[in-house]
Order: C-alpha cells, then sequence, then structure tokens
C-alpha cells in the first residue's frame, strides 16, 4: 500500500477533522456551522495581476 503524502496544511486538516465529532454525527445545522467557521479564517493568497 503507497503512502499518500499532502502539505503540512492540509495534513493538519485533514487531522483535525478525523477526531470525533464527525460532521454526519452534528445534523445539518451543527455541521453547517462548522463548515461557515472553518471558511471563513483568512488565507494567505498569491499575488496577482488583473487587468
Amino acid at each position: 500500500m503507497s503512502k499518500h503524502v499532502l502539505e503540512p496544511a492540509a495534513q493538519e486538516f485533514a487531522d483535525a477533522t478525523a477526531k470525533p465529532p464527525l460532521l454526519y454525527e452534528l445534523g445539518a445545522a451543527g455541521a453547517r456551522k462548522v463548515l461557515d467557521d472553518v471558511q471563513a479564517a483568512p488565507i494567505d493568497k498569491l499575488p496577482v495581476d488583473e487587468k
């Protein structure tokens, strides 16, 4: 079996979401809140040239 290697941030997220309670255990409203909170965190973006 091959070992999968993730970027450090992706591995950290995978590890954090592997612990109970899992999304399906929270119900729709609870899971929605967790996902909203995760997606609300600021992220680093690479600079771009827009035209």
